[in-house]
């Protein structure tokens, strides 16, 4: 697996139209960091191919969350970590009505 420097993370998330925002996008470079080992190869395949994320856990799945909260890859791939250390929590929030943005 590919060990990505901080400006490699940061490039590939202002590809991915990342808001380009210093404190937002340090917080997300950290949280890549911390990323469990499950998540990290979802990253890897996403940042070396493309390949969109694709889960279901606790009724939660990456189609919903793309569809309903217009989430990208990353953010996918956050909600999957998250998902997976704080099943609850995660699920609790995630779970919540969003407002659509038009």
């Amino acid at each position: 697996m590919k060990e990505y420097t901080d400006q490699e993370i940061k490039n590939l998330l202002l590809e991915d139209d990342y808001p380009n925002k210093a404190p937002l996008l340090d917080g997300v470079i950290q949280r890549i960091r911390s990323f469990g080992s499950e998540a990290t190869k979802m990253f890897d395949e996403w940042a070396s191919s493309g390949k969109q994320p694709k889960f279901e856990i606790n009724g939660i799945s990456s189609d919903n969350l793309r569809k309903e909260q217009n989430m990208k890859a990353v953010a996918l791939i956050i909600a999957y970590d998250w998902l997976m250390k704080e099943p609850h929590e995660a699920a609790r929030l995630l779970l919540k009505p969003h407002i659509k943005q038009h």
